[in-house]
């Protein structure tokens, strides 16, 4: 766990790998949808939305690689919905990767995404803080992942 001014980052979950590390927090806003780019065998990206104070839509860059083959899937949180965990699983693509992933709302869970048996599982339930957005590194897929938090409003 790492802290930085108001913010907690929790993690990493996943490999060593990967040669670009990435963070994405919006400042002031709520991530409303989440895509994620993932086979049968792990996740490779994610790509974030959000809406600003102006309600204007955002979409974050790409984080991750290209997965030949691979498909897209977007998550919507409802309104006033929040991210409440993530859970997943690590194992090994050639290297150690997350190989799958479920984003828990407030109101319902996304996934899983990416692998659906194998691999070493990890979860963070968030229960005193609020999660404003995700860090970690990529490659060719998504290498690790971890959370970053504010303290409940």
């Amino acid at each position: 766990m790492q802290a930085s001014g108001n913010v907690v980052k929790v993690g990493t979950w996943g490999g060593n790998g990967g040669t670009n590390p990435w963070s994405f927090a919006p400042p002031g806003s709520r991530i409303t949808q989440i895509t994620v780019t993932s086979t049968r065998d792990c996740v490779y990206a994610l790509t974030f939305t959000y809406v600003d104070s102006d309600q204007i839509r955002h979409v974050s860059q790409k984080f991750g690689g290209q997965a030949g083959g691979g498909k897209d899937e977007t998550l919507t949180f409802a309104e006033g919905e929040y991210i409440a965990g993530i859970s997943g699983t690590v194992g090994v693509h050639g290297i150690t990767v997350i190989k799958s992933l479920t984003f828990h709302g407030s109101k319902n869970n996304y996934g899983p995404y990416g692998a659906k048996s194998g691999g070493t599982p990890f979860s963070l339930p968030v229960s005193l803080g609020d999660v404003v957005g995700f860090y970690g590194k990529y490659g060719d897929q998504l290498d690790s992942l971890g959370v970053i938090l504010s303290p409940k409003n």
